[in-house]
Protein backbone atom coordinates (compact mmCIF):
# COMPACT_ATOMS: atom_id res chain seq x y z
CA UNK A 1 0.00 0.00 0.00
CA UNK A 2 2.92 2.55 0.74
CA UNK A 3 4.52 1.53 -2.87
CA UNK A 4 0.83 2.67 -4.23
CA UNK A 5 0.70 5.99 -2.36
CA UNK A 6 4.42 6.86 -3.15
CA UNK A 7 3.73 6.33 -6.73
CA UNK A 8 0.56 8.22 -6.76
CA UNK A 9 2.27 11.37 -4.93
CA UNK A 10 5.28 11.27 -7.48
CA UNK A 11 2.84 11.27 -9.93
CA UNK A 12 1.41 14.57 -8.84
CA UNK A 13 4.60 16.16 -8.35
CA UNK A 14 5.13 15.46 -12.14
CA UNK A 15 1.85 16.79 -13.01
CA UNK A 16 2.70 19.62 -11.07
CA UNK A 17 5.99 20.04 -12.74
CA UNK A 18 4.87 19.88 -16.19
CA UNK A 19 1.97 22.57 -15.22
CA UNK A 20 4.80 24.70 -14.06
CA UNK A 21 6.92 24.10 -17.42
CA UNK A 22 3.58 24.73 -19.70
CA UNK A 23 2.88 27.88 -17.70
CA UNK A 24 6.35 29.48 -18.02
CA UNK A 25 6.70 27.86 -21.83
CA UNK A 26 3.18 29.76 -22.79
CA UNK A 27 4.82 33.09 -21.42
CA UNK A 28 4.62 34.24 -25.19
CA UNK A 29 4.97 37.66 -26.22
CA UNK A 30 3.06 39.25 -22.56
CA UNK A 31 5.60 39.49 -20.94
CA UNK A 32 5.64 41.19 -17.42
CA UNK A 33 6.65 44.73 -16.95
CA UNK A 34 9.89 44.88 -14.71
CA UNK A 35 8.90 45.71 -11.30
CA UNK A 36 5.84 43.70 -11.43
CA UNK A 37 5.52 40.97 -8.72
CA UNK A 38 7.03 37.72 -10.11
CA UNK A 39 5.16 34.41 -10.54
CA UNK A 40 1.45 33.50 -10.72
CA UNK A 41 -0.86 32.52 -8.67
CA UNK A 42 -4.52 32.02 -7.86
CA UNK A 43 -6.70 35.53 -8.26
CA UNK A 44 -8.80 35.67 -5.17
CA UNK A 45 -11.46 37.69 -5.20
CA UNK A 46 -14.97 37.98 -2.97
CA UNK A 47 -17.62 40.21 -2.12
CA UNK A 48 -19.46 41.06 0.85
CA UNK A 49 -22.77 43.28 -0.09
CA UNK A 50 -21.47 46.05 -2.77
CA UNK A 51 -18.45 45.79 -1.81
CA UNK A 52 -15.75 43.44 -3.46
CA UNK A 53 -12.09 42.87 -3.25
CA UNK A 54 -9.54 40.77 -5.02
CA UNK A 55 -6.09 40.03 -4.16
CA UNK A 56 -3.21 38.21 -6.47
CA UNK A 57 0.07 37.04 -4.91
CA UNK A 58 -0.52 39.00 -1.70
CA UNK A 59 -1.41 42.25 -3.15
CA UNK A 60 -4.68 43.93 -3.85
CA UNK A 61 -6.06 43.99 -7.12
CA UNK A 62 -8.06 47.42 -7.97
CA UNK A 63 -9.98 48.12 -10.83
CA UNK A 64 -7.66 49.54 -13.56
CA UNK A 65 -4.42 47.08 -12.87
CA UNK A 66 -3.16 45.14 -15.52
CA UNK A 67 -3.03 41.63 -15.29
CA UNK A 68 -2.62 38.60 -17.48
CA UNK A 69 -5.30 35.20 -17.19
CA UNK A 70 -3.92 31.92 -18.48
CA UNK A 71 -6.29 30.73 -21.12
CA UNK A 72 -4.57 27.08 -22.26
CA UNK A 73 -1.59 26.19 -24.16
CA UNK A 74 -2.81 27.15 -27.56
CA UNK A 75 -3.60 31.08 -26.28
CA UNK A 76 -1.59 31.35 -23.49
CA UNK A 77 -1.63 34.40 -21.63
CA UNK A 78 -4.76 36.94 -22.10
CA UNK A 79 -3.49 40.27 -20.79
CA UNK A 80 -6.48 42.81 -20.00
CA UNK A 81 -7.80 45.45 -17.35
CA UNK A 82 -9.43 44.19 -14.57
CA UNK A 83 -12.90 45.54 -13.62
CA UNK A 84 -15.91 43.90 -12.04
CA UNK A 85 -18.49 43.15 -14.10
CA UNK A 86 -21.82 42.93 -11.86
CA UNK A 87 -20.97 40.44 -9.03
CA UNK A 88 -18.00 38.96 -10.99
CA UNK A 89 -14.45 39.91 -11.44
CA UNK A 90 -13.04 40.39 -15.19
CA UNK A 91 -10.77 41.27 -17.86
CA UNK A 92 -11.45 44.00 -20.82
CA UNK A 93 -9.30 44.32 -23.69
CA UNK A 94 -9.77 46.39 -26.91
CA UNK A 95 -10.61 44.27 -29.96
CA UNK A 96 -8.88 45.72 -33.31
CA UNK A 97 -9.39 45.03 -36.58
CA UNK A 98 -6.20 43.98 -39.02
CA UNK A 99 -6.41 47.06 -41.22
CA UNK A 100 -7.19 49.50 -38.48
CA UNK A 101 -5.31 51.40 -35.99
CA UNK A 102 -7.52 52.41 -33.74
CA UNK A 103 -9.28 49.63 -31.25
CA UNK A 104 -13.01 48.72 -33.07
CA UNK A 105 -14.10 47.75 -30.04
CA UNK A 106 -13.71 46.43 -26.76
CA UNK A 107 -14.32 42.88 -24.66
CA UNK A 108 -14.84 41.53 -21.39
CA UNK A 109 -13.78 37.99 -20.10
CA UNK A 110 -15.47 36.95 -16.85
CA UNK A 111 -12.54 35.41 -14.45
CA UNK A 112 -13.84 32.20 -13.48
CA UNK A 113 -12.73 31.13 -9.75
CA UNK A 114 -9.69 29.61 -8.93
CA UNK A 115 -8.15 31.51 -12.12
CA UNK A 116 -4.11 31.15 -12.68
CA UNK A 117 -3.41 34.82 -12.99
CA UNK A 118 0.01 37.11 -13.02
CA UNK A 119 0.76 40.44 -12.75
CA UNK A 120 1.37 42.34 -16.33
CA UNK A 121 2.77 45.69 -14.25
CA UNK A 122 3.07 46.48 -10.62
CA UNK A 123 0.26 47.00 -8.69
CA UNK A 124 -1.77 50.41 -9.02
CA UNK A 125 1.31 51.03 -11.93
Amino acid sequence: MDDLNYRMMEAKRAQARALQARLEADRGGNEPVAGAPTGHGELQAWSRGDQHTATLLDHVVRPGDELDLYVGGAIGWLRGRFVWDGDRPALTFAVHHPERVQPTGEARVLVPERATCRWARPPGG
